[in-house]
């Protein structure tokens, strides 16, 4: 019997890797149109904790420490930006822009607006405009369009692409011709610990991009990247940017579109936002010791659409009148003078 038994736990372990090595992430998992997507910066962070690879990893991040740096990338409909009919570029064959107003994401190149053509079985990158709110500061259009995700991406799946295109920089660099490869690999599986959160069904993938800016001088760059996936979740959960093994950059994705069963990590703010969805009032309750929060309320394009001062008594819920906004989904900030908290509203 005891034979038996442990045949069956051998049989029950193996199963379990086998099980988890064909993870696989599909087009659902990435970036959709009409989503928001918070994010913060985790501070903290070192090599050591992401370079793991292979099968049954186990990613710590728990010390990582929320740097305070807050924002939202949006996925939106291209044809409705500034930059959609530039007469320099042609981002026409695009149908999924994302776009962050108040910050950057390394891998897509520091911008702002980034244009992609998203078909079920890949994701294709155009090019992306940097505009700082004033003027423009710079655009990168590739021809040689750039593969950065097929799909099905399982564990062991990898590819190598080329691109090819244009940069221009508006503070005196001008036009300059670019190339590059792009090598991507799904190199781990495993569970991604994070602060307050823990994430079982996760790929890692590598990305590795190289290339040159031909400006005269010659300006080559050398990034790698690692992104995490869930599989039950629409969205990377998080993206490291490293140079020479040390960490630059990590982004944090958290209250993702699509988590059910997982506990959204919210910094530490006790809050009721409820209902949601809603017709026209949503009341907030807050169970944290402060007098007043700030309250922003974002649409799906970045435009602020509310901004007022909330006084607080811990446990009487605040009553927002949404009534007369257009029906869609928002983007909620409360903050205080040491917490913040980031929620999807949809108004119906």
């Amino acid at each position: 019997m005891k034979f038996k038994t442990f045949i069956f736990s051998l049989f029950c372990l193996f199963f379990t890797l086998e099980v988890k090595s064909q993870l696989t992430i599909n087009r659902e998992n990435y970036f959709t149109l009409g989503n928001l997507y918070p994010y913060y910066y985790l501070d903290n962070i070192k090599f050591d904790s992401v370079a793991y690879n292979g099968n049954n990893c186990i990613w710590d991040l728990s010390n990582g420490l929320n740097s305070w740096t807050y924002d939202t990338l949006f996925a939106i409909d291209p044809s409705g930006t500034v930059f959609y009919n530039e007469p320099l570029v042609n981002y026409s064959l695009s149908n999924l822009c994302l776009y962050t107003p108040n910050g950057q994401i390394s891998q897509y190149d520091d911008s702002m607006y980034t244009y992609l053509i998203a078909n079920p079985d890949s994701i294709y990158f155009l090019g992306n405009w940097a505009y700082n709110g004033l003027w423009e500061t710079a655009y990168f259009h590739l021809t040689d369009f750039e593969l950065f995700l097929p799909f099905p991406f399982s564990f062991g799946n990898s590819f190598i692409d080329t691109f090819s295109g244009s940069a221009y920089d508006f503070s005196g660099w001008g036009l300059c011709p670019v190339s590059g490869t792009r090598e991507v690999e799904v190199e781990g599986v495993g569970q991604l610990i994070l602060p307050g959160i823990t994430y079982d069904s996760v790929l890692k993938i590598k990305s590795h991009r190289m290339g040159m800016w031909n400006c005269g001088f010659g300006n080559s760059f050398n990034y790698t990247y690692y992104t995490f996936f869930d599989l039950n979740l629409n969205g990377p959960i998080l993206e490291v940017s490293t140079s020479s093994s040390f960490v630059q950059e990590v982004i944090y994705f958290y209250n993702n579109p699509l988590v059910s069963s997982i506990t959204e990590l919210n910094n530490h703010i006790e809050v009721e936002i409820y209902p949601n969805p809603t017709i026209d009032k949503l009341y907030i309750k807050t169970k944290s010791v402060s007098p007043f929060y700030e309250l922003v309320l974002v649409n799906a394009t970045g435009e602020q659409i509310l901004n007022k001062r909330l006084m607080s008594i811990t446990g009487v819920p605040i009553e927002v009148n949404l009534e007369k906004l257009a029906s869609g989904i928002y983007q909620l900030r409360l903050t205080n003078s040491k917490e913040c908290i980031v929620k999807t509203i949809i108004k119906i």
